[in-house]
């Protein structure tokens, strides 16, 4: 549906992967840091199409949404085909890890770890609440739905020595403070 009506798709961090990350469909996940709904430009979109949403996930408040049922959006006529244009969200978090993932520093970035481990095609498991399931929420470059998970068995967990956990910040100088899972330790 988000090709034929050429619209964007958003997701959360429990649905990252449902679009391949440089799908140009792709605008990025939200929920995760303040800002994201503003930069994704949703409070200023005449109406926002949401399915599936996991209200625990990202607050909507202020955005005027056409809820529709998972099953009902292959159905879903828009009656016309957008304009696709990636809203700030995208660029300018893009602008930030996209250099982190090749970035040879030591201790290395959480993004380049995250390419290096998105280049062996494993699934990974963060702990939620923690620095490491953000980054794995905002900056693992997902495939497929189901990629990433995040639960009380991870499969990475960095401690503070493993990475440069000064680039956390980047991000929340771009898209403000942490908020999912109520913000991380």
């Amino acid at each position: 549906m988000a090709h034929d009506a050429n619209i964007g798709v958003a997701n959360t961090w429990s649905a990252k992967g449902l679009f391949r990350w440089d799908d140009p469909h792709h605008l990025g996940t939200v929920g995760l840091q303040a800002r994201d709904l503003e930069l994704l430009g949703a409070y200023d979109a005449d109406e926002v199409i949401v399915t599936g949403l996991d209200e625990d996930e990202v607050d909507v408040t202020g955005v005027t949404t056409f809820p529709v049922a998972p099953g009902d959006l292959v159905d879903l006529d828009l009656g016309y085909q957008a304009e696709l244009v990636r809203p700030p969200l995208y660029e300018a978090l893009a602008a930030v890890v996209q250099p982190l993932y090749r970035s040879e520093k030591s201790p290395p970035s959480p993004a380049r770890l995250l390419a290096d481990l998105a280049a062996t095609g494993e699934r990974v498991a963060a702990r939620p609440g923690t620095r490491t399931a953000f980054w794995v929420a905002r900056a693992f470059p997902t495939s497929e739905l189901g990629q990433v998970t995040f639960g009380d068995n991870p499969t990475i967990e960095w401690g503070p020595d493993d990475v440069d956990w000064s680039d956390t910040q980047l991000l929340i100088d771009v898209a403000g403070p942490i908020v999912a899972w109520g913000g991380v330790d």
